[in-house]
């Protein structure tokens, strides 16, 4: 049966130091404890209310009682072949799923419950990592990086961040002698793009850099420094390919509005948008398109020009020249899939050619859960019935 569950967790108030303030974010300070947010009080972050797989098959979602996409009542987390259209494992009574990562077999995850542990599960087994969180996958699945955090003993209080990698199949760490979170692997794993926290003797004056490291010689570079104000609404950066990568950040000056950058691993910066509108939710191919979300919608940029979007984006992924990305629904959230053109352009297919994933997981969910002995009183047997029709007819 599908069942529910109810998760409630309140936190004691207290005035955040300055590096708690950073991180504790991405989702309401006042609803999760320890780490399970981060950049909230000093912004907003957008959530990965799903992952897809390097190569583009395999899909890692948290699903509620209602067969919603839903973080925070994940009542289950399920991995989804693509490609065969079939679950490959599904695990329940989960609570909280979010910054999700996945390949073939597995799926990883920060878990709520006070937001203290990452969460590794596959079909055979669960690992979890305490008050570790925000991790990355390698594209080829073999690799996981991600941030550790330290306590003052008996306070909530965090001593030391701590950036981590973990080989999945030996399960080695390897601890790095820096202080980051938001850790990215570029595509090919060579380099790790973070924020450093630097601590000064002031610790008024502790800042962020956006650092860039190679991780076959360990040498990093400083691409910029972050203020307060600049860390207000940034985006976490994401890898357009090898050597570049896209992020966003308010600018340190009263009135400016949040901008597109686009830097690489030598330490250039280069603003891609220069207007009154607030950039978020961003991200980018390696054809260089930049895709992202503002007041009036979502936007495509290529080649310096810009067309809006027919549909509106959310929590976007692009593998394989495939855009996946959430919609918005009153009540629901849902999940597509659309290809792009083959070659670089700056226009994308029909929305009413996108593929909607969600349907297809909550009819696979259902079939696999009732099997055929789905009775009529049951909720979902008219739902199941429209959505085997619909599925036969396809």
């Amino acid at each position: 049966m599908i069942i529910g569950l109810r998760v409630s967790v309140k936190m004691r108030k207290r005035k955040l130091t300055k590096l708690e303030r950073i991180v504790k974010g991405i989702s309401q300070i006042g609803k999760y404890a320890g780490f399970s947010a981060i950049v909230m009080s000093l912004g907003c972050i957008p959530q990965k209310r799903f992952s897809v797989s390097g190569d583009g098959r395999y899909l890692a979602i948290p699903i509620d009682q209602n067969l919603e996409i839903n973080l925070e009542k994940a009542e289950r987390v399920l991995l989804y072949d693509i490609e065969k259209n079939i679950i490959v494992f599904s695990q329940e009574n989960l609570g909280e799923a979010m910054w999700m990562n996945n390949n073939d077999h597995q799926i990883v995850f920060d878990q709520g419950n006070n937001g203290k542990k990452l969460v590794i599960l596959s079909k055979e087994r669960r690992i979890e990592l305490p008050e570790r969180g925000f991790a990355d996958m390698s594209d080829d699945g073999r690799f996981l990086v991600y941030s550790q955090f330290q306590y003052k003993p008996d306070s909530h209080e965090i001593s030391e961040i701590n950036l981590i990698t973990r080989d999945l199949i030996t399960e080695d760490e390897r601890r790095f002698e820096l202080e980051g979170v938001f850790p990215v692997f570029s595509p090919d794993s060579n380099h790790l793009l973070f924020l450093e926290y630097k601590r000064m003797q002031n610790p008024d004056e502790n800042y962020f850099d956006l650092s860039v490291m190679n991780l076959k010689t360990l040498k990093r570079r400083a691409i910029e420094k972050l203020s307060d104000a600049e860390i207000l609404f940034f985006n976490p950066p994401g890898w357009i390919n090898n050597q570049e990568f896209i992020f966003s950040r308010e600018p340190n000056i009263p009135g400016e509005d949040i901008e597109i950058m686009l830097g690489n691993i030598n330490g250039n910066l280069e603003t891609i948008t220069d207007n009154d509108i607030n950039e978020t939710d961003i991200i980018g191919d390696e054809y260089k398109r930049i895709f992202y979300n503002d007041s009036q919608g979502s936007h495509m940029i290529y080649n310096g020009k810009e067309r809006t979007l027919g549909f509106f984006i959310f929590n976007s992924q692009i593998v394989n020249n495939t855009l996946f990305y959430v919609e918005m629904n009153e009540g629901s959230d849902d999940l597509f899939k659309t290809h792009l053109k083959s070659i670089p352009t700056n226009r994308v297919n029909d929305p009413n050619m996108a593929v909607d994933l969600s349907k297809r997981i909550r009819y696979h969910l259902l079939k696999s859960e009732f099997e055929n002995n789905l009775e009529p009183n049951n909720p979902y047997f008219d739902y199941f019935n429209s959505l085997n029709k619909e599925m036969q007819e396809k």
